[in-house]
């Protein structure tokens, strides 16, 4: 099989599309945050909404530190869960996934509450939350 320049062209500009798209929405599918088992996070806008009312705290204590997002959904079904980029940053951070229901759901406001938790003995002052492209900085009350 013969492989042409323009084919050679047209792959890697398909390639580079897909890159630049995914990396708008959440990084590269190469070097793309990832959650703590290293698998590559993608964001599809199609399954991922932004909730309503936002809330996000953080707090350390005794070396645990604690985030917390709660607000509101647009309907029932939502599955909404903080996964730890696995990219080693500091301060940390965090992506806020809000995956929408897939198939019927009730169309009433829905409220959530999540939360995780990792260990620092060092002093955070500051979490890194993402949700899509949008990137919030929380700071840590001790």
């Amino acid at each position: 099989m013969k492989i042409t320049k323009r084919a050679l062209v047209s792959k890697s500009v398909a390639a580079l599309g897909a890159c630049l798209c995914v990396g708008l929405l959440g990084g590269c599918p190469a070097s793309g945050p990832r959650d703590a088992g290293g698998a590559i996070v993608r964001v599809d806008p199609s399954r991922y909404a932004a909730p309503t009312e936002l809330r996000l705290t953080a707090s350390q204590e005794a070396g645990v530190v604690t985030l917390r997002a709660a607000g509101i959904n647009r309907s029932s079904g939502f599955t909404t869960r903080l996964v730890r980029s696995a990219q080693a940053a500091f301060p940390p951070e965090w992506i806020l996934q809000n995956e929408a229901p897939r198939g019927a759901a009730a169309q009433v406001l829905t409220p959530f509450d999540a939360s995780a938790t990792f260990r620092s003995e060092d002093p955070v002052d500051a979490v890194i939350v993402s949700l899509g492209v949008e990137r919030r900085t929380v700071p840590v009350q001790r």
